[in-house]
């Protein structure tokens, strides 16, 4: 899916087993993949406007990086990394279904891991997922603090302006993440409103949230950004609605379903 049409998804998650999340507990080991999975699953749904009648997946999904968490569950090279995405799942899961002080402070808890796979991993690795750390920071509510061990560690954040890096091949790979988080975090200690922090951010949301983002599969990252810009500084309480300003990043993308009317709430809300 070379772009988030949301026809199609809203199409397949409303009539077949596409979406669906299986309730049955999965294999010892498994729970964290299996979580995440669900709760990828269920952030397309939602997005698509098929948000289901009940919240069983999500609070399956829980459970299950939840038993992960507790049973210390290793997977993935390094697993530290694996550690921190698991984190940023659970997350943005407790934020659906209406936990956003538990959301809080998982997210701290997934840009430790992050800042631990950062102080163990290559420079060019590191360069790779420095904006998905200093995100989890901000969504944290800690944009000073993410700013500050970022900058411990002597990770390179990039210059407002600045050439992608491109490594010894010449090969380049994006750090647009870094630049965008960065430029939020400086809005943030600031003071700035959720209208200036959206302003800087549209030009960095609209190239990524269709294209690379969610029509690639991962809906994770615009959630996050969706949380920090209208779940934390505009205080939408409800997670779905906050979901549907993604729209405004999408202007090719017609919303569908339950999506339609929140966005158009949504634009009433927040003009």
């Amino acid at each position: 899916m070379a772009n988030f049409d949301a026809k199609r998804v809203h199409m397949l998650a409303t009539t077949t087993d596409t979406y669906r999340v299986p309730l049955e507990d999965p294999e010892p080991g498994t729970f964290a993949e299996r979580g995440t999975s669900a709760v990828v699953k269920t952030l397309h749904s939602w997005w698509a406007g098929a948000r289901p009648e009940d919240d069983s997946a999500l609070e399956k999904a829980i459970s299950w990086i939840e038993t992960a968490e507790e049973a210390r569950e290793s997977h993935g090279d390094p697993p530290i990394l694996s550690v921190s995405q698991r984190r940023e799942a659970l997350a943005i899961a407790y934020w659906l279904t209406g936990d956003r002080n538990r959301a809080r402070e998982t997210f701290r808890t997934a840009a430790e891991a992050g800042m631990q796979y950062l102080a163990e991993c290559s420079p060019n690795e590191r360069r790779t997922y420095v904006g998905q750390v200093l995100l989890h920071w901000l969504a944290a509510g800690e944009p000073a603090e993410g700013l500050r061990a970022v900058e411990a560690l002597a990770v390179p954040l990039p210059r407002e302006g600045a050439p992608e890096p491109r490594d010894a091949a010449g090969n380049s790979f994006s750090d647009s993440q870094a630049k965008a988080a960065k430029t939020c975090a400086g809005h943030l200690i600031a003071g700035k409103k959720r209208r200036d922090v959206s302003a800087a951010m549209k030009r960095f949301l609209t190239s990524n949230m269709d294209a690379k983002w969610l029509g690639a599969g991962n809906p994770i990252n615009p959630a996050i950004w969706m949380y920090l810009i209208y779940g934390m500084l505009s205080s939408v309480s409800d997670a779905e609605l906050a979901l549907s300003f993604g729209y405004r990043y999408m202007p090719k993308v017609s919303p569908l379903g339950r999506m339609k009317g929140l966005v158009e709430r949504g634009e009433k809300l927040l003009p």
